[in-house]
């Protein structure tokens, strides 16, 4: 980076360390991230130990956000608070002439916008195939024998009703049978009519 005239500010600055109080125990923890402190490259082949800058950038992701949200868009406070950040907790070496505040500020707005576009990606839904209704199998029809579709239930109870009949129409052929036998005034033609009746009486 180019070497930036920054606005003297007092060392320390009162007015930043009150803005970033409520974010002090972030502030240390950003402050004691320095390179003796990170863990070695090579610990360990199975596990993927961080760099000494995402560690930095990691821990002043929070501040960064607490800056952005309580700042509210007024840009010379949100570079003061960095100069600040800069000159008080900055855990990296400053090369010369290079405007730390600016580094800062850089780096967690950059951490920020990756965070809120990740935010707004959809999840990646797994892949199924999509599910079609599969309609019910067709009924079966019965073709073996004795099947309900051959059990003639129909015939049996249209035979069944015409023998009922038929055994009313004997018994009312009988009582006028007998009502005429006993009547003197019964004619020879009525009682051959009676003879056949009880003659199929006694065939049934």
């Amino acid at each position: 980076m180019t070497s930036i005239n920054a606005p003297i500010y007092p060392v320390p600055d009162p007015v930043a360390e009150a803005f970033l109080e409520p974010v002090k125990v972030q502030l240390k923890k950003l402050r004691l991230s320095t390179a003796s402190a990170a863990p070695p490259a090579n610990m360990s082949a199975h596990f993927r130990v961080k760099s000494h800058l995402q560690l930095v950038r990691e821990r002043l992701e929070p501040v960064g956000s607490f800056i952005v949200k309580e700042a509210k868009g007024d840009a010379g406070l949100e570079m003061r608070v960095c100069h600040h950040i800069a000159k008080q907790h900055w855990p990296l070496p400053t090369p010369p002439g290079e405007a730390t505040h600016l580094r800062i500020h850089e780096m967690y707005r950059n951490t920020l916008y990756k965070r809120a576009q990740l935010a707004l990606r959809p999840p990646l839904a797994v892949q199924h195939e999509p599910r079609t209704s599969t309609p019910p199998p067709p009924l079966e029809s019965h073709d073996e024998e004795g099947s309900p579709d051959e059990m003639p239930a129909l015939e049996t109870s249209t035979s069944f009703g015409k023998s009922v009949k038929t055994k009313i129409s004997n018994i009312s052929r009988r009582v006028t049978s007998t009502f005429h036998k006993s009547s003197p005034s019964a004619t020879q033609e009525e009682q051959d009519d009676n003879e056949e009746v009880e003659e199929e009486d006694e065939v049934d």
